[in-house]
């Protein structure tokens, strides 16, 4: 994260559980509009952008685009003491990014029924035919989003 730059969104807290493009560079984007944004990934198979393409230092170019102004940790989601430290993560949490495949949190405990009691916005980055009939029921455009 850049702490000497403050932007309009100074203040927004993120979540970002995405991979692979589309996810992070949304949270990338909210960061660089000084977002505090906090990317999670799996302790085993981290973000594959991190290995993605030419490299430079030993770091990958994606994963320092896709990277900037985050702080970074892991988590097992599929084990419980990682479904308990995301719940927590995400009940603090403004904004959640995910791109997982429909179902995937939900089969976890982890979906946006689990989670937005107190989290403003769910986000689904990508295209709008790989969302599941579930996610655009409780799109924020429903009006059917639960609000603070």
């Amino acid at each position: 994260m850049n702490d000497t730059a403050a932007g309009p969104l100074t203040g927004l807290k993120v979540l970002d559980l995405a991979t692979l493009f589309a996810g992070p560079l949304a949270a990338t984007m909210l960061g660089d509009f000084g977002a505090d944004v906090i990317k999670v990934e799996h302790p085993r198979r981290p973000d594959p952008s991190r290995g993605h393409g030419p490299a430079k230092d030993g770091v990958g170019l994606w994963w320092k685009l896709l990277g900037r102004n985050k702080r970074t940790l892991t988590l097992d989601l599929s084990a419980p003491g990682g479904r308990d430290v995301l719940l927590r993560l995400a009940a603090e949490s403004d904004v959640v990014v995910e791109n997982f495949r429909p179902g995937t949190l939900e089969r976890w405990g982890l979906g946006p029924r689990n989670c937005t009691r107190s989290t403003r916005a769910w986000c689904w980055p990508g295209s709008p035919a790989s969302a599941s009939s579930d996610r655009t029921r409780t799109a924020p455009a429903s009006g059917r989003w639960p609000r603070r």
